[in-house]
């Protein structure tokens, strides 16, 4: 199982590795794949879901990866190190003129992370540089937001990443 499941993940990674876009339909299956081996690792300490919006819009163009980096973190960062079961949360909305995508854990939060990694969050600055170069050939732009969520008494109940692509956003560079 993991064999067949890290081969077909390492298939689309091959294929894909030289795109600046693919659909959100492909994105999905690709962190689909991804979330399904960490799930064999962690076993009962991570569930996972999707929220698509039956209106999305999954033959559009997004960012190649750009699911993935922000799973791959909440995993890496969030529940790695949370004492429980970690949950992630992949949505996927229609929103003014655009898709909404959004990565939510429940993990220990970005400030408790720091103590556990030395991180680079290199993931995040390439997608960061990559949106950022794409936003220089685009009228309108990709939005990204992390929000760190907090309990009502001010504790860590994990991490918020989401991406607004404009609809007809171009990926040629």
């Amino acid at each position: 199982k993991y064999l067949a499941i890290l081969s077909r993940l390492h298939n689309i990674t091959l294929t894909d590795s030289d795109k600046a876009a693919r659909t959100l339909e492909e994105e999905l299956t690709y962190v689909k794949l991804y979330l399904q081996m960490e799930k064999l690792r962690f076993e009962d300490h991570l569930t996972y879901s999707f929220e698509i919006d039956k209106n999305s819009n999954t033959q559009g163009l997004i960012p190649n990866m750009v699911l993935h980096t922000f799973a791959e973190n909440a995993i890496k960062h969030g529940i790695k190190n949370k004492k429980g079961t970690g949950s992630i949360i992949i949505s996927a909305a229609n929103a003014e003129a655009g898709v909404l995508l959004s990565v939510k854990d429940n993990g220990i939060g970005r400030e408790a992370a720091k103590k556990y990694t030395d991180s680079t969050k290199q993931g995040l600055v390439i997608l960061q540089q990559q949106i950022d170069l794409y936003n220089k050939l685009n009228q309108q732009k990709i939005k990204l937001t992390v929000e760190d969520l907090k309990l009502n008494d001010g504790s860590a109940a994990g991490t918020v990443f989401s991406v607004f692509i404009p609809a007809n956003y171009q990926f040629n560079v």
